[in-house]
């Protein structure tokens, strides 16, 4: 319950008493899930260290949360994990973890091929639609990069820089009464706070 409301101390101090013992293989790849969730990296590698040993390395979820241990530090070491997970099965996180990596990189035509992947499997998704729009500007692309960044816009209506950045692509399209309308919202929320 407490990870399904987001209370991710709660829920890994609840993980912590269960004996490594009494852990099924599905118990430990969530136990290290909400250890990572809580920003807890040594619990999360301790059960990532447990999973190994009972031989879950083919498990989409234990090769993502392997490759948390690399990020950011050791890109070449993540990418490789996250590859291994969309090999073993496809998931819109690691597609965006790895796009994420690809753009650090300047890769981002690799950063625009994975995230069009997890927004087919999240197309609802407005975060991995912002992500998908700044990729797009990044490669050039205004136009399309504007329709996803007003797909986003529609579930991240408060998102301030997600307003600015929708100034600016309609800036670059010339198109002032749009320009103008994002403009106002992003002076609307600098009078606000």
């Amino acid at each position: 319950q407490a990870y399904q409301v987001e209370d991710y101390a709660t829920a890994l101090a609840a993980w912590q008493k269960i004996s490594l013992h009494d852990m099924s293989n599905e118990d430990l790849l969530a136990a290290a899930n909400t250890a990572q969730a809580a920003g807890n990296g040594a619990a999360r590698d301790r059960w990532l260290q447990q999973a190994e040993q009972r031989g879950l390395g083919n498990n989409a979820l234990y090769w993502w949360l392997h490759a948390q241990r690399y990020i950011p530090g050791q890109p070449e070491l993540a990418l490789s994990d996250l590859t291994r997970s969309i090999n073993i099965a496809p998931s819109a996180n690691a597609y965006v973890a790895r796009a994420t990596i690809y753009r650090q990189r300047h890769n981002v035509p690799a950063a625009v091929s994975d995230l069009r992947a997890a927004l087919e499997l999240e197309p609802n998704n407005s975060n991995i639609q912002a992500a998908l729009g700044y990729a797009l500007w990044d490669s050039g692309d205004i136009a399309q990069s504007r329709e996803m960044l007003e797909q986003a816009h529609k579930g991240l209506p408060d998102d301030p820089a997600l307003i600015r950045q929708l100034a600016y692509v309609n800036q670059r399209l010339d198109d002032m009464p749009a320009t103008q309308h994002y403009a106002r919202l992003v002076i609307d929320d600098i009078d606000n706070q």
